[in-house]
């Protein structure tokens, strides 16, 4: 377990990426920006398994050691990737810090922003790491391949939409994509809650995984309207702080709750979390409009 502690802390890094491409992109950009970052998780899916497979052997007698070889290329690559992209720095006049984190907060969007990333990833992590054992449980009894394959739709849904969620945002707008992506997830939990047949755990998964999508990147996109450009590394951390934590829990707490409670209610406290966060929206949105008409 301690060997793989840098891969962990590597991952926690990776997350940022999406703040990078959005801070090196002009403002109308930047929700484009960020879903291609979202978009190469469908690369990983394809490519990831069968480079393991490939390199699985590569430094034979010991199996496995050339799969770490081939991330550590991968690592390598990504470092001098990084090197090559140009954020563009506060001038000295910026780099007072600007404004408190408390007062950042004060902002209605940058609470719904947050509350929108922490409620869709909360739920989708809560639903989608129970769902093997849920499936395991259930009346029908699937085995390991069935709830594979259900898993596999689901990581396929979380990040093929990316490839055009940023052109959605540009084209409706990113409050529109939010709800989009609230009242999917909500669906998510109502299949899950009609039945629990192949297809039920099917379908649920895959819609879990789009209305993640949209709200993640949204949230993201709505955020990075909340902060200066001298506050954005304590806002994103911040940010990531809450969203990660909130995902953690869920994650903590999804097997015990199916073990305990059974798969309905999971999805039955999904519900309130998704309508807390739609909710906050709109109210957000209803006064962008009221603001809009008076101007």
């Amino acid at each position: 377990m301690p060997r793989r502690r840098p891969a962990g802390l590597a991952q926690g890094f990776a997350f940022y990426y999406r703040f990078a491409a959005a801070d090196a992109a002009e403002p109308a950009f930047r929700p484009t920006a960020i879903s291609l970052v979202m978009a190469g998780g469908v690369l990983a899916a394809v490519f990831g398994p069968e480079a393991a497979k490939q390199s699985k052997d590569l430094l034979a007698p010991i199996t496995f050691a050339g799969v770490y070889l081939v991330l550590s290329a991968f690592s390598a690559l990504i470092f001098l990737l990084s090197t090559r992209l140009d954020i563009p720095q506060p001038v000295d006049e910026q780099k007072s810090g600007g404004r408190p984190l408390r007062e950042i907060a004060r902002q209605p969007a940058f609470r719904v922003a947050v509350l929108v990333s922490m409620a869709g990833y909360a739920t989708m992590t809560l639903l989608m790491t129970a769902t093997p054992l849920a499936m395991h449980d259930c009346v029908y009894k699937f085995d390991f391949s069935d709830s594979a394959n259900v898993i596999q739709g689901h990581v396929v849904a979380m990040f093929l939409p990316a490839f055009f969620t940023g052109a959605l945002i540009q084209r409706w707008g990113v409050g529109k994509i939010i709800v989009v992506g609230c009242v999917i997830e909500i669906l998510s939990a109502v299949t899950h809650l009609a039945g629990e047949t192949y297809v039920h755990f099917y379908l649920g998964t895959v819609l879990l995984g789009a209305g993640w999508n949209f709200m993640y990147i949204g949230g993201t996109a709505l955020l990075t309207t909340t902060y200066r450009p001298e506050e954005r590394a304590k806002v994103q951390a911040f940010n990531e702080l809450l969203v990660f934590s909130s995902t953690a829990t869920a994650a903590g707490l999804s097997g015990f709750l199916q073990a305990r409670f059974a798969w309905a209610l999971l999805n039955a406290l999904a519900l309130p979390l998704l309508a807390a966060a739609l909710i906050a929206l709109l109210v957000l949105l209803a006064a962008h409009r009221r603001k809009s008409a008076r101007a």
